[in-house]
């Protein structure tokens, strides 16, 4: 699978998409700028204690917070600066926010559940700039090239006008957006993901497994697109000859090996702990089925079923494309079992959006570009300010 050639209609349509993304992001830093947190607390009816709560836990003060910390520095964000500027230090007096739950942990590196890989992008560009402003470069640049990555891709089963659409929808995507401007690892995760698609569309097989060995060093998730290609190819190919079918998974799967031994045994060997074991003690992450769902609000579990939806229906479009999203789905349901951050994984999960750029018409394309930009608004405000998610 390649890129598709450039004509007038896609040359326009990327140069929208990619205009709208950037003058979005521009959006939302003048809102961030100039509106304060707590008067878009009070729109929501939401208490100043509950805006302030979190950054008394961190020992922040509002009004101290430059953009570029508001932006670069908080939540996830600040153990990803940290490592791409400090390395793996664990520092003690970070533990309350972990809130680990045993004492245990209290002595355990949690920074190892950040992985290096979007640190390690961070550090290069500090070569050329601050680390904070790195962070933002390298999430920035990375969502500009997936829309040019997704738009081609979508032109594999959509028309160029629906392929658009679809593109828009992905980009605007509240949770995307914000995380795509922020400090944030989501937006090179997905760009090695597009890139395994691309490489396993075509037949090569190692590309595809280096890309998901990229993608899992950036986000441990990353890991479930062993299995996924594992059963796509092997479907795929099951007339194809014994030995090009055990090549194929050779050349893909082999991969899996350094990330095995990161998680198993280069951690273990530093820390005393799996990777696995940091994250579940440290982040609090449970093997509990819809367990995501549980003290969710009610903008993510109505996106998540929205997700379902189009995963099951997507079996019109490409049964690869159903199978890819909703094992993905299941997956995040089954492990990441805090729900503020739902949003945040069906952003990942791409064919989501290939299957409403189909289904919905430029009127409804128009109407929750709209609702997105306003969801946007709050979730940029409240992730900037150290608030919890709706």
């Amino acid at each position: 699978m390649t890129l598709k050639p450039k004509d007038d209609t896609t040359r326009k349509h990327l140069t929208i998409l990619l205009s709208a993304n950037i003058l979005a992001k521009l959006f939302l830093v003048l809102v961030l700028a100039t509106v304060p947190v707590e008067d878009v607390g009070a729109f929501l009816g939401i208490s100043y204690e509950y805006v302030s709560e979190n950054w008394r836990v961190v020992g922040m003060e509002y009004d101290s917070r430059p953009l570029v910390d508001k932006l670069a520095y908080t939540f996830d964000s600040r153990w990803f600066v940290n490592i791409a500027g400090e390395g793996y230090v664990f520092r003690r007096e970070d533990t309350p926010y972990l809130k680990p739950n045993n004492r245990e942990m209290e002595r355990a590196p949690c920074l190892y559940n950040w992985l290096f890989m979007y640190p390690a992008f961070i550090w290069t560009f500090a070569n050329l700039m601050s680390v904070k402003a790195a962070a933002l470069a390298v999430s920035n640049l990375a969502s500009l090239a997936v829309i040019v990555l997704f738009y081609n891709i979508a032109l594999e089963w959509l028309k160029p006008d629906d392929a658009f659409k679809a593109t828009l929808l992905m980009a605007l995507f509240p949770y995307n957006l914000t995380v795509w401007m922020t400090a944030y690892s989501e937006p090179l995760f997905l760009l090695f993901a597009l890139i395994s698609w691309m490489s396993y569309k075509r037949g090569r097989m190692g590309l595809a497994g280096v890309a998901v060995m990229f993608a899992s060093f950036t986000r441990f998730p990353g890991m479930i697109l062993y299995p996924i290609y594992t059963i796509l190819y092997g479907w795929k190919n099951r007339r194809g000859g014994s030995r090009r079918l055990a090549g194929g998974l050779v050349s893909l799967n082999v991969y899996a090996a350094p990330i095995l031994y990161w998680m198993y045994v280069k951690v273990p060997a530093l820390t005393g702990y799996a990777l696995t074991e940091i994250t579940a003690l440290c982040a609090g992450y449970k093997y509990v089925v819809l367990g995501g769902l549980v003290g969710t609000g009610a903008v993510a579990v109505l996106f998540t079923y929205f997700a379902f939806l189009a995963g099951y229906y997507l079996k019109g479009v490409d049964g690869e494309l159903m199978l890819y999203s909703l094992a993905y789905l299941a997956f995040h349901m089954l492990v990441f079992g805090t729900g503020g951050s739902i949003g945040r994984y069906l952003g990942v999960i791409w064919p989501l959006f290939i299957y409403y750029g189909r289904a919905l018409d430029r009127m409804d394309v128009a109407f929750f570009s709209s609702l997105f930009m306003f969801l946007a608004v709050i979730m940029i405000e409240f992730q900037a300010n150290m608030v919890s998610w709706i």
